[in-house]
C-alpha cells in the first residue's frame, strides 16, 4: 500500500510548562481539528483523492511544548498512486510541497484555529469578545501561505471558510470549544506565542491575549432571528391551550415546533391565516446527542399572511 505524508506541527513559546490536563486536553483538541484540513487541501487540489485521506497523531515534545500530526494520503495499490501522479505531473504535488515547504500547512492549520476563534461570537448571548486582532493575525498567514502556493488570500480563506461553514451548528461549537482547548497552554506566560509548522508564522501574543482561556461560558442555548420567512401554522392556541401555536419554518428546520407571539403581535391578528412571511426569533437548543434543536420561535413581524 502506497503512502505519502507531512507533518504539521505547533510550537508553544512559552517559559513555563503548562498543566499537564490543559496539555492533555489540547493534543485532543488538536487532533479533532486536525481532520479539517485534509479537507481544506481538497478544495486547493480537486485531483486528490480526498476520501483516502487520514490524520494521524505524530507526537508530542517536550521542552516548552510541541504538538506533530502526520497527515497521510493512503492509496490502495501503487496503480492509483501513480495514476495521481500522472494527473499532477505538470503541476506541484501538494503532499510533497507541503513537506518542501511548511508554510502551506501552518496557513492551513493557523487559518482554521483562528477562524474557529471567531466563531465563539456566534454563540455568545453576552459580551463578544473582540475579533479585530485575531483577524489581522489570521490576515498574515492566509496571505503567507495563499502566495506560496500561487493563489489569491481570498481564495485560500474561502477554502477554510466552506469547510468550517458546512458543518452543523453543534459541530462548530465543537470547533470554538476545541480551538480554545489549543489556544489555553499558552495562555499563563502573557509574552508567549505559537509556532506554525517550525515556520515564521505565529499566533502572536496579542493575538492569544484577546482569545478567552475557556468556553465555559458558551451557552447550551442560542437565539437567531430569522427576516421575511415562510411560517406555516399547524396548530393554534384554540386547538391547545397547553400547546398554543405550533408551526413550520423551512428556511430552518422541517420539523414542527412551538410558536410564541410578541407582545406586539395579538393572536387575533393570525387567525385564520395557513400561512405567514414575517419575522421570527429562534431558540435553538443543543439535544442529549449534542445536534442543534428548535426548542422554540417567536414572531416578532407580520409583513403577508395567507
Amino acid at each position: 500500500m502506497k503512502e505519502l505524508s507531512a507533518p504539521i506541527s505547533l510550537y508553544y513559546n512559552v517559559k513555563k510548562v503548562p498543566d499537564i490536563e490543559d496539555i492533555a486536553e489540547a493534543m485532543i483538541a488538536y487532533h479533532r481539528m486536525m481532520r479539517y484540513v485534509p479537507e481544506v487541501l481538497g478544495l486547493i487540489d480537486k485531483n486528490l483523492p480526498y476520501y483516502n485521506l487520514r490524520i494521524e497523531f505524530h507526537r508530542a515534545s517536550s521542552g516548552s511544548f510541541g504538538l506533530e500530526s502526520l497527515l497521510k494520503v493512503v492509496f490502495g495499490d501503487e496503480e492509483k498512486s501513480q495514476e495521481y501522479l500522472d494527473k499532477l505531473r505538470e503541476k506541484f504535488h501538494i503532499i510533497e510541497f507541503m513537506n518542501k515547504n511548511p508554510i502551506l500547512g501552518a496557513a492551513i492549520m493557523g487559518g482554521v484555529l483562528l477562524t474557529g476563534i471567531v466563531g465563539y461570537n456566534e454563540f455568545v448571548r453576552g459580551k463578544p469578545i473582540p475579533t479585530t486582532q485575531i483577524e489581522a493575525n489570521n490576515n498574515v498567514i492566509i496571505q503567507v501561505g495563499a502566495s506560496e502556493m500561487g493563489i489569491t488570500k481570498d481564495d485560500l480563506n474561502g477554502y477554510i471558510r466552506t469547510v468550517l461553514e458546512s458543518k452543523s451548528a453543534a459541530e462548530r461549537r465543537k470547533i470554538v470549544k476545541d480551538s480554545i482547548a489549543i489556544i489555553r497552554p499558552s495562555k499563563k506566560d502573557p509574552n508567549s506565542v505559537i509556532q506554525m509548522n517550525g515556520t515564521d508564522l505565529v499566533l502572536t501574543s496579542d493575538t492569544l491575549a484577546t482569545i478567552p482561556e475557556t468556553a465555559a461560558e458558551i451557552p447550551e442555548e442560542r437565539t437567531v432571528r430569522y427576516n421575511s420567512t415562510d411560517i406555516y401554522i399547524r396548530a393554534t392556541d384554540l386547538d391547545n391551550k397547553k400547546s398554543g401555536w405550533a408551526v413550520i419554518v423551512p428556511e430552518v428546520s422541517d420539523g414542527r415546533s412551538r410558536m410564541a407571539l410578541s407582545s406586539s403581535i395579538k393572536p387575533s391578528d393570525i387567525f385564520g391565516a395557513k400561512k405567514i412571511l414575517g419575522d421570527v426569533e429562534v431558540l435553538f437548543q443543543i439535544d442529549k446527542d449534542g445536534e442543534e434543536k428548535v426548542k422554540k420561535y417567536t414572531l416578532l413581524r407580520i409583513e403577508q399572511q395567507h
